[in-house]
């Protein structure tokens, strides 16, 4: 905005209304263009995902190279809500954090109901899950469940005994 005062002619009451005028006019640029601003920089609402409701352990294996034993876990994802907010969601993003560390991160399809992830026995384990929508916009994560990483499969039933052999006999006195 190009605006001169011009101030040959005019009453000091006329320059102190043009004054007024040019710095409310001012100021309005200032207020729209920090609007403007601030609606950049403040991400829509994105869909926030329902937290993961069970996760368990499925198998476990040793780790030849480490020594380390490993959990295999599933955890079973609610489904993405049909709402405006998601209609676009395509992918959901589940991040495996260990001892505060990315351990492993893993897309999964809009419609998964399970993930599948292996962490190490006895860390802390905590597990986000977010919506990556179909121009790949990812929306903020859950709110992080923790756990620590447990053996909880106890082992198999043992097998049927082998051959019963009869080594020998006694006799035992009765008793009166």
């Amino acid at each position: 905005m190009n605006r001169k005062l011009d101030l040959i002619g005019k009453s000091v009451a006329e320059i102190k209304r043009d004054l007024s005028e040019t710095k409310r006019l001012t100021e309005s640029g200032i207020d729209a263009t920090t609007e403007g601003v601030n609606n950049l920089l403040t991400p829509p609402d994105l869909p926030v995902p329902e937290p993961i409701t069970e996760i368990r352990a499925t198998g476990e294996r040793k780790d030849e190279a480490s020594g380390m034993w490993i959990l295999t876990y599933e955890a079973k994802l609610p489904p993405v809500e049909n709402t405006p907010q998601n209609k676009d969601v395509e992918e959901q993003k589940i991040t495996v954090m260990v001892d505060g560390e990315e351990f492993q991160t893993q897309t999964v399809p809009r419609m998964a109901d399970v993930v599948t992830f292996e962490v190490p026995k006895g860390k802390k384990v905590r597990l986000e899950r977010s919506y990556i929508d179909d121009d790949e916009n990812e929306g903020p994560p859950t709110a992080s469940q923790e756990f620590v990483a447990r053996d909880t499969i106890p082992p198999g039933a043992p097998g049927d005994f082998g051959e019963i052999l009869n080594l020998g006999e006694r006799e035992v006195p009765d008793e009166e």
